[in-house]
C-alpha cells in the first residue's frame, strides 16, 4: 500500500468541509475500489462497504503504518504492540442494542492476542464530533464479551432523517488511542481524488 502522512490527510479533511452541502439519497457514490483504496493506503471492511447504509455506516481503516492484517467479522484486525494483535470496529448504526443514532467504537481481543486490554488506557475521538464515552451496554453475547474483554465506546448524533447520516459522518475522521497506539478511521463518504489535493496542499 502506498501511505499518505496523517498531517496531509487531516489537511485534506479540513479543506473538504469547508463546502457545506446537504446529500441526499442520490448523493451516495459508488464505492471506491478495495484496490484503489489500497493503493491510498486504506482498507475497506468489504469491496460493497456501502450495501448496509443507512442503517450501518462502516468506517475504513487509515493504514498509516501498515498494521492492518486482515477483516474478522465486523472487526479490522489490527497489529498491536508490534508482537500483538488486537480487533476494532467502527462504525455509524441506526440501532446498535440498546443505543440509537450512535457512532460505535468496538474493541475486543482477537484469538490470537496475548496482551490483556481490559485495563488499559483508550481514548475515542471523532474530528467532527468529539469525544466518545465508554458503555456498559454491551451488544450480543455476555460470555464472548468477557473472553475478548470487549470495550463499547459511543458518540451519540443528532440524525433528522436516514439521509442525515451521510452529512454527520462527511468529513470525519475517529482516532482510537490504546495504551499509546493510535489507529485512524476515516469516514466512508471520503473524497476519491483526496491524494491529488494533498499532493497539491504538500506543494505549496
Amino acid at each position: 500500500m502506498k501511505f499518505i502522512p496523517v498531517y496531509a490527510l487531516l489537511v485534506f479533511l479540513l479543506v473538504s468541509c469547508s463546502g457545506n452541502k446537504v446529500l441526499s439519497n442520490y448523493a451516495i457514490k459508488p464505492e471506491v475500489p478495495l484496490s484503489a483504496l489500497n493503493a491510498r493506503g486504506i482498507a475497506a471492511m468489504s469491496p460493497n462497504y456501502k450495501s448496509s447504509y443507512y442503517h450501518l455506516v462502516p468506517y475504513l481503516y487509515y493504514n498509516e503504518k501498515g498494521r492492518f492484517n486482515e477483516v474478522q467479522g465486523d472487526f479490522y484486525n489490527l497489529t498491536f504492540k508490534d508482537s500483538t494483535d488486537i480487533n476494532i470496529s467502527v462504525s455509524y448504526f441506526r440501532k446498535y442494542g440498546k443505543h440509537r443514532k450512535v457512532l460505535k467504537v468496538l474493541i475486543a481481543l482477537s484469538e490470537t492476542s496475548s496482551i490483556p486490554i481490559a485495563d488499559l488506557p483508550v481514548e475515542v475521538t471523532s474530528r467532527k464530533h468529539g469525544d466518545f464515552l465508554r458503555s456498559d451496554r454491551l451488544w450480543g453475547n455476555a460470555r464472548i464479551n468477557k473472553e475478548q474483554e470487549r470495550m463499547l465506546f459511543v458518540k451519540p448524533l443528532e440524525v433528522h432523517d436516514k439521509y442525515d447520516v451521510l452529512n454527520q459522518v462527511r468529513d470525519d475522521a475517529i482516532i482510537v488511542s490504546i495504551d499509546g497506539e493510535r489507529y485512524v478511521f476515516l469516514n466512508p463518504e471520503l473524497e476519491t481524488d483526496f491524494e491529488a489535493s494533498n499532493a497539491k496542499s504538500e506543494e505549496e
